[in-house]
C-alpha cells in the first residue's frame, strides 16, 4: 500500500511538473481511465471465480481428510474380547489403521513431510509398524514408487487381523455356525470406508490447481493498479484530491482479495495458513490412546467396563422444568436450571412424544 501511494504521489508530481495543480497530461489521463472500466468489469469477474474455485478445492481437500473416528468405533464395537488377546487384536487393527494416516499424510502434506522427515523409522518409533511390517512396504515401494497409493497395505492387514479375530473367536457377539456375524461386515464396512476416503484425498491432491490461473488473476490486479497510477491522476477540470481515498479503497479491496485467495493456494503445504495435518495425526494417536489402543490399557472400554445404572430418577426431576415452548424468546437461550424460573404451569406437563 505504501509503495503504490508512493508512486502515485510521483507520478502526480511529474503529470504538474512539481506544481501539484495543473496536470499537463489530461489526454493521457482520460484515455487510461476509458481502460481501466473495462478491465474494472473483468477484474471484478475474474477475482470472484478465482476466489470461488480455490476456496472450493480446499475446501474439498478438507473433507476428504480421513479422520478415523468412526472406524476407532466400529472396531471397538466389534473386535477383541475382554482378555489379553483381544486386546493384542484390537491393539493391532488400531495401529494398522494410524499407520494408514501416516502414510497418507505425509504423502500429501508437506508440513508433514518437514516434521517427520524419516517416515519410516519415524513409524517404527511410534510402535505403529514392526521393522519387518515397514520391510515389505518398502519392498512395494520400490515396485510402485508412489507412498501414496502404498497406504492401503496396513488395511489390507487389518482385513486379515480382523479375520484372524474371528478365528481365534474374539469377534463380539461371538460366531455362531462358524459364520460371519453381521458385526465383522461392520467392522469391515468401516475399514472399507476408511480407504475409500483416503483414495478421495488422494484425487483431490494429484488433481492440482491450475497454476495459470492464479498468475493470470495476480498479473491482471498488478496490471490494473499499474494503469491506476496514471488514470487515477487529478484532471485539471476536476477537483483536486490530496490523497487518493477512493484509489486506496479500491487497492484494499482488490489486493486483500487476492491475498485471501492466495492463502488457499496450497492448503497441505506448510505455511501458517495451511491444514494442521501434524495435529491430525497427533489426534489420532490421542484418540486411540483413550480407546485403550495405543499404550497403557487403562482407557479400554471392554476390559474395563462402566457399570449399567439407572438415572431415572434424577433425569425425572430435568424432565419437569423442560418447557414445553423451549423456542420461546425468554427460554431458548438458557439452561435448563434457568429455564425451571420461568416454567408456567403448561410448560411443566410432560413434553409430548413426538
Amino acid at each position: 500500500m505504501g509503495i503504490f501511494l508512493g508512486l502515485w504521489y510521483i507520478g502526480w508530481a511529474l503529470a504538474s511538473q512539481g506544481s501539484f495543480n495543473t496536470n499537463h497530461f489530461d489526454g493521457y489521463v482520460a484515455s487510461f481511465r476509458l481502460y481501466q472500466g473495462t478491465v474494472r468489469t473483468m477484474l471484478g469477474f475474474m477475482l470472484v471465480y478465482y476466489y470461488q474455485e480455490i476456496y472450493s478445492r480446499a475446501r474439498r481437500i478438507f473433507f476428504a481428510i480421513p479422520f478415523p473416528d468412526s472406524t476407532f468405533l466400529a472396531i471397538n464395537a466389534t473386535i477383541g474380547q475382554a482378555d489379553e488377546r483381544g486386546r493384542v487384536l484390537k491393539q493391532t487393527i488400531f495401529r494398522y489403521i494410524l499407520a494408514t494416516s501416516f502414510l497418507l499424510y505425509h504423502a500429501t502434506s508437506k508440513m508433514m513431510q518437514r516434521k517427520y522427515r524419516e517416515p519410516w523409522k519415524t513409524m517404527v518409533h511410534l510402535g505403529l509398524l514392526t521393522e519387518e511390517e515397514v520391510q515389505r512396504i518398502r519392498e512395494r515401494v520400490r515396485d510402485y514408487p508412489y507412498p501414496g497409493e502404498v497406504s492401503f497395505v496396513p488395511l489390507a492387514w487389518a482385513t486379515l487381523t480382523i479375520r484372524q479375530a474371528f478365528d481365534d473367536d474374539q469377534v463380539v457377539p461371538k460366531a455362531k455356525n462358524n459364520t460371519y456375524p453381521f458385526t465383522v461386515n461392520t467392522a469391515l464396512k468401516a475399514l472399507q470406508d476408511y480407504r475409500s476416503q483416503c483414495g478421495s484425498l488422494l484425487f483431490e491432491v494429484y488433481f492440482p490447481f491450475p497454476l495459470l490461473l492464479s498468475q493470470l488473476v495476480t498479473l491482471v490486479v498488478y496490471s490494473y493498479f499499474l494503469v491506476s497510477l496514471v488514470s487515477q491522476q487529478n484532471l485539471s477540470s476536476e477537483q483536486t484530491f490530496i490523497f487518493p481515498v477512493f484509489t486506496a479503497m479500491e487497492f484494499i479491496v482488490y489486493m486483500g482479495a487476492l491475498r485471501v485467495g492466495q492463502t488457499f493456494t496450497q492448503p497441505l503445504g506448510e505455511d501458517d495458513n495451511s491444514f494442521e495435518i501434524v495435529a491430525f495425526f497427533t489426534r489420532g494417536l490421542r484418540l486411540a490412546h483413550l480407546y485403550g489402543a495405543y499404550g497403557s490399557s487403562k482407557h479400554d472400554f471392554l476390559a474395563n467396563p462402566l457399570p449399567v445404572v439407572d438415572l431415572g430418577d434424577i433425569q425425572d426431576k430435568i424432565t419437569a422444568k423442560l418447557p414445553l415452548y423451549f423456542y420461546r424468546s425468554d427460554v431458548a437461550r438458557k439452561p435448563v436450571d434457568s429455564c425451571s424460573q420461568h416454567v408456567s404451569k403448561i410448560d411443566s406437563l410432560a413434553i409430548p412424544l413426538l
